[in-house]
């Protein structure tokens, strides 16, 4: 299913499509991995399609064994410093993943 660009997608429907419940969906955005969504008029919380690309990638991430940073509102440390310190703490392999507009992650692998 496209996600229509203009009205965007209610919570439920963003929920279904991308695999997870809604108390996930709410959990990633006060964890601050998900940015806050715009609202509609009725005060409904509208997901884009970036929002949806993020979540996929996140649950992919997490089905491949990949264990997440939450922190929230970011952090405010360069990829080379959080690569850094993974390499000291025994990740073999690291490197920054570029995300929606300034935002980045950085992954690591044992």
């Amino acid at each position: 299913m496209a996600v229509d660009m203009f009205n965007g997608l209610k919570i439920g429907e963003f929920a279904r499509l991308a695999g997870v419940n809604l108390q996930t969906v709410r959990y990633y955005e006060r964890q601050g991995l998900l940015p806050k969504p715009s609202r509609s008029p009725a005060g409904y919380r509208v997901f884009s399609s970036d929002n949806l690309h993020r979540l996929q990638f996140i649950r992919r991430a997490k089905r491949a064994g990949f264990s997440l940073i939450e922190t929230p509102g970011g952090f405010d440390y360069t990829g080379d410093d959080c690569m850094g310190w993974m390499r000291e703490v025994g990740f073999k392999e690291t490197y920054v993943w570029h995300l929606v507009g300034p935002d980045s992650m950085v992954v690591g692998i044992k």
